[in-house]
């Protein structure tokens, strides 16, 4: 059994993409006091002594990522971060779960839509209705390894809402 948790990003400005490029965009300072917030709540709740953090680089998801591996004690020099979980499909984010070399029983992936929301519709059994900015997904997947995560189905364990913080 392996456990998968899929973080959209925090809130960014939309705005800011007219000064800068979309994958430079930083978190607004709700998205940030929020991700920490979050990061909290899934550390009471969760058992994170076996994680492993995957991330797009873009500002936005690369920090987020870093506010719950400091939150999770996790050290930000084993975050893996994977330029194909930017502006991709979830077939890539796939392909991008299958090719690491070691991970841990629990894997957090932090990242994008539609991508993301789609993934987890892929991999899960029941309905997903959305993945809001912050929204986290905790997927149960019955599989041994992350290769066979392509085909695998899982069910929705959990959803941390962002607006239940």
């Amino acid at each position: 059994m392996k456990t998968l948790f899929i973080v959209r990003h925090a809130k960014s400005p939309w705005k800011s993409h007219e000064v800068i490029n979309d994958f430079d965009r930083p978190l607004k300072k709700t998205g940030i006091y929020n991700s920490h917030l979050m990061a909290k709540k899934i550390k009471k709740a969760e058992d994170l002594s076996d994680i492993s953090i995957l991330s797009s680089p873009a500002i936005r998801a690369n920090y987020t990522a870093l506010i719950f591996s400091k939150t999770f004690k996790f050290s930000s020099k084993n975050i893996i971060l994977d330029d194909n979980l930017y502006d991709v499909s979830y077939k890539e984010v796939i392909d991008s779960i299958k090719s690491l070399e070691t991970v841990s029983n629990t894997l957090f992936i932090f990242g994008h839509n539609p991508s993301l929301y789609d993934l987890a519709c892929h991999i899960c059994k029941d309905t997903i209705k959305e993945l809001p900015t912050l929204g986290v997904l905790k997927l149960n997947i019955d599989i041994s390894d992350w290769k066979e995560v392509g085909n695998a189905k899982g069910k929705l364990a959990e959803f941390y809402d962002p607006n239940k913080l």
